[in-house]
């Protein structure tokens, strides 16, 4: 009874955890300026904001809800110079540029935190490959303790080369993890 509980209580979590990365996926697509902010829609860009109660309380809520309002009118409709934007960098920086960031303080994080996302998740889809590899062909040589104190030092995701050092030593290099 109780293995069945805990089968289910992981199966709880990990459909959190997966309507959790959905909003906030669903979030930076709403945020993204291509095709004059076509994807915009303020209470997916609320219910992501909303993922971060410390951030965002109800109080700060109802005033982010009023600037996304004037925002996506003031970016979409009256200024041109948002017109033909191709993505999250150029929106952060035309919004620097026009001074626009001080008009929406609570906007503007929300586009930082955006391009910080795209950022780690390309990052982590990098390092994955190269991590499962050495967790797997690597750890079956060694013992757990071992692969503990390594660290990447040097990475080339172009090349997909690694050079991993343990307490100093080489333990890995050149690894081509897509063969």
């Amino acid at each position: 009874m109780l293995e069945s509980r805990t089968v289910i209580t992981i199966r709880q979590r990990k459909n959190v955890k997966s309507k959790v990365r959905t909003h906030l996926l669903i979030g930076v697509a709403c945020l993204n300026p291509v095709d004059s902010f076509s994807n915009f829609d303020i209470n997916k860009i609320l219910r992501m904001a909303g993922l971060y109660p410390n951030d965002f309380g109800e109080n700060i809520m109802v005033t982010l809800k009023n600037q996304l309002e004037t925002y996506i009118v003031d970016v979409r409709d009256v200024d041109e110079r948002f017109s033909n934007l191709k993505g999250l960098c150029d929106l952060s920086e035309e919004l620097v540029k026009t001074k626009k960031y001080f008009n929406y303080p609570l906007v503007f994080p929300l586009v930082k935190f955006a391009l910080l996302l795209s950022v780690a998740i390309a990052k982590v889809e990098i390092d994955f490959p190269a991590m499962k590899l050495i967790k797997s062909e690597l750890r079956n040589r060694m013992d757990d303790g071992f692969m503990s104190n390594c660290t990447r030092v040097n990475g080339d995701p172009k090349q997909n080369m690694w050079i991993i050092k343990s307490e100093g030593l080489v333990v890995a290099e050149s690894i081509n993890y897509l063969k």
